[in-house]
Parts: structure tokens; sequence; C-alpha cells
């Protein structure tokens, strides 16, 4: 229903655009509009899918389609692989800690760690975590890893003196 709605919204607003626009301009924007919704619909699917890596980098590319690499690295690391205990009881990716200031969708904290409803969530969390260092100014975003690695270790992400080596040493 709700898609019905826009896509009718979107051909009255098509219709109004004057007649010596040419056609093409229309079809990009159905195209692109029906692209989008085709998006918000996989972002749906996945976000009540049981994890896969698969899922986890399509998610990613839909959701964050810039974000760095280094990020993957981590959540293999803190998931162990995607085995840990915290990752498969918590659904927490990214070994988060249930945050004190920030914007959150942990709904609480078990076994020291923030919990979630889905993986998705916790994908979702760890980029409003980003969000809140970028807003204050501390991590500008760009494609650099060794730029990305330098914010890790200034915020304190781990405790591990060798944190930063290992996550270089991950492959993805």
């Amino acid at each position: 229903m709700k898609y019905t709605i826009i896509l009718l919204l979107l051909f009255l607003n098509l219709n109004a655009i004057p007649k010596n626009v040419c056609e093409y301009k229309r079809d990009i924007r159905i195209d692109y509009f029906i692209e989008q919704l085709n998006k918000e619909s996989r972002i749906k699917e996945i976000e009540v899918s049981n994890f896969s890596y698969t899922l986890l980098l399509e998610y990613l590319n839909l959701k964050y389609p810039n974000y760095n690499k280094v990020v993957l690295k981590q959540f293999k690391l803190e998931t162990g692989h995607f085995k840990s205990k915290i990752f498969k009881e918590n659904n927490n990716i990214a070994g988060m800690k249930l945050p004190r200031k920030r914007k959150t969708l942990a709904i609480g904290s078990r076994y020291n760690h923030a919990y979630y409803n889905h993986w998705t969530e916790s994908v979702r969390d760890y980029y409003y975590w980003l969000l809140y260092y970028t807003n204050k100014g501390i991590y500008v975003p760009n494609d650099s890893h060794s730029s990305y690695y330098c914010f890790l270790k200034r915020v304190g992400y781990s405790t591990s003196d060798t944190y930063i080596n290992t996550l270089k040493q991950i492959k993805i």
C-alpha cells in the first residue's frame, strides 16, 4: 500500500513536467525511484534474516556503500570470526559496550557488552558510534585505512596495545 501511494505521487509529479522536457528524464527518475524502493526492500529483508557473512557484505554495501574496509576487519576480530559468545548471544558484531552518552540501538547489557535484537542493529549502532565522533570533529571520513587506524587508536577503541597490528593482519 505504501509503495502504491508513493508510485502514484511520483506519477502525478512526473506528469507535471513540462511537455518540452524529454521522456528520457522521466524514465531516469522512475528507474532511480524503483531502484531505491528495491534497495530499501532488500535492506528490510536482511534486517530480519539470520546472519551470514554474505548478508553482512550486502548489508554494508546497501546501507553504508562507502564504508571503510577496516570496519569489516573489526567485525571479524571482535566476533572471533563470527563465532564468539558476545556475537551469538548478544547479536553484537563490534564488541560494543553499552554507551552512556550517545544514541544507541542496544537494548541492554549482558556479559559486560551491549546486546541487540538483531545483528543488523549492532552494525547500525556501530555507525551511530562513528557518527558521534564525526559530529565531535574527532573523525573525518575518508578512504584512508591509515587514518582510520589512527582514529581507532585515538579514541581508545581497544585497550590492547596490539589491536591495530592485529587488525592490519586480518584478511577480508
